[in-house]
């Protein structure tokens, strides 16, 4: 699904970036009451990596696992970002000033992602 082409070109409209030359990820399973939540950090050890993606695969529910995007070092969020439902997904581009987390799952799940 992630190599179509029409995929690929409504990303280089909607975030600019053009030389994308593949894709590659994992499937991603937290569990709430376990400390598996993702911390702080920038993607760009990733190699050339240039977008991220992370789509949502539960069909469970669950609280907590909020996709956070802010400005490397800063406390306030640019982006929050629940997955609701099954296929949901988020892209955003790599940045250097640019860092992410998961927070902690708190109650139901398990949650499911494709994050790459």
């Amino acid at each position: 699904m992630l190599v179509r082409p029409a995929l690929w070109e409504w990303l280089k409209q909607a975030t600019g970036v053009s030389l994308m030359g593949g894709v590659s990820g994992q499937v991603v399973h937290k569990r709430p009451e376990t400390h598996d939540a993702l911390d702080w950090h920038s993607d760009l050890h990733a190699g050339s990596r240039q977008l991220d993606v992370v789509i949502h695969l539960s069909g469970e529910s669950y609280g907590g696992g909020d996709f956070e995007l802010r400005r490397a070092g800063r406390s306030k969020n640019l982006v929050c970002f629940q997955h609701g439902r099954p296929g949901a997904m988020a892209v955003f581009v790599v940045r250097r000033n640019h860092e992410h987390r998961v927070t902690p799952l708190v109650s139901g799940g398990p949650r499911r992602t494709y994050a790459g």
